[in-house]
């Protein structure tokens, strides 16, 4: 690989690495071709992820110009990179996904904005449900509490209505 390749790759990566909202770096020692290429197409088919293996030292440099912090030390051996420029949590669960049928395949660490993840935060982050989810929560929770002070204020409108009624029915027996 020439010099100018090589200087192109660390701009694609570093641009990669800025851009992503996530970076998820994984050891793909062990798979084939038509397994790597399942697994990017499983990541094309949930939005902006896509998986790049890279050379260690090119990424090196492209994390250090892309002044990610901390991310380096998941750079060795056999190493790729999931750029997730969409929504984590949808490729943290085709990660999860894809996990037991290759044993091969494992997490090493990433990134989630500015916070370097280690290999036991990347599996919580595949635990949580997803933003759909937690934002149809978020309205279920708001909407309760409203829906009890409606309740409580209408309950004692409610048995003076009641009160009334009665009082009528009585007048009307007698």
């Amino acid at each position: 690989m020439g010099l100018e390749q090589k200087i192109k790759q660390v701009e694609e990566i570093s641009n990669n690495l800025k851009e992503s909202k996530a970076s998820f770096v994984l050891d793909y020692c062990g798979l084939k071709v038509d397994e790597l290429t399942d697994f990017r197409k499983r990541l094309r088919k949930i939005g902006k992820a896509k998986f790049c293996v890279v050379k260690n030292s090119l990424a090196y440099r492209a994390a250090e110009k892309a002044k990610i912090k901390g991310i380096n030390k998941f750079f060795s051996g056999p190493t790729g990179i999931i750029f997730v420029k969409d929504d984590p949590l949808t490729s943290a669960k085709v990660l999860k996904g894809f996990l037991p049928e290759h044993p091969n395949l494992s997490i090493k660490g990433g990134s989630l904005g500015d916070e370097i993840l280690e290999k036991e935060k990347v599996k919580l982050l595949w635990g949580l449900p997803s933003q759909e989810v937690l934002l149809s929560q978020l309205i279920v929770g708001m909407q309760s509490p409203l829906r009890r002070l409606i309740m409580v204020l209408n309950s004692p409108l409610g048995k003076l209505i009641y009160l009334l009624k009665a009082i009528l029915q009585e007048r009307k027996g007698s």
